[in-house]
């Protein structure tokens, strides 16, 4: 809602055995929960 981050579907970041993930810069986070997305985002404000 205050528009500091945007979400989008990737095709491959080459980490198909960590998936899900979620991509930040270069950074890949593996095997991340819905819940854990939020955790991570907190690491960016």
């Amino acid at each position: 809602p205050d528009g500091k981050f945007s979400l989008g579907c990737l095709r491959c970041v080459g980490a198909c055995g960590l998936a899900p993930v979620v991509l930040i810069g270069e950074k890949v986070y593996g095997r991340v929960s819905p819940a854990g997305v939020a955790d991570i985002l907190k690491e960016y404000e």
